[in-house]
């Protein structure tokens, strides 16, 4: 029994006018940030993870008008877990 997640079709337009889907384009920032880096960092994940979450986060809150319980559906985490994550980010409350 498999429990991969659906895919979600985010497509954003590339330089070329050309719809292409939200990882296409964080492969791309993914890989130029590593091919311009002196040094490869010891904690990639963990630097690109403070980059997206908190926007993540941040536009869920947004599309459900700050209900932080709706935004943690959404988010599929608990209303507990999406508030510490706020607080770690230090998101405030739409």
């Amino acid at each position: 029994m498999s429990h991969a997640l659906p895919a979600i079709d985010v497509l954003i337009d590339d330089t070329n006018n050309q719809q292409q889907p939200l990882g296409h384009h964080v492969n791309e920032c993914i890989s130029q940030l590593l091919s311009d880096a002196e040094h490869l960092p010891d904690n990639l994940y963990e630097l690109c993870l403070a980059q997206v979450e908190p926007a993540l986060i941040q536009a869920v809150l947004r599309h459900v008008g700050g209900n932080q319980s709706q935004a943690a559906k959404v988010l599929g985490m608990s209303r507990g877990t999406l508030r510490k994550k706020c607080n770690q980010y230090s998101l405030d409350k739409v």
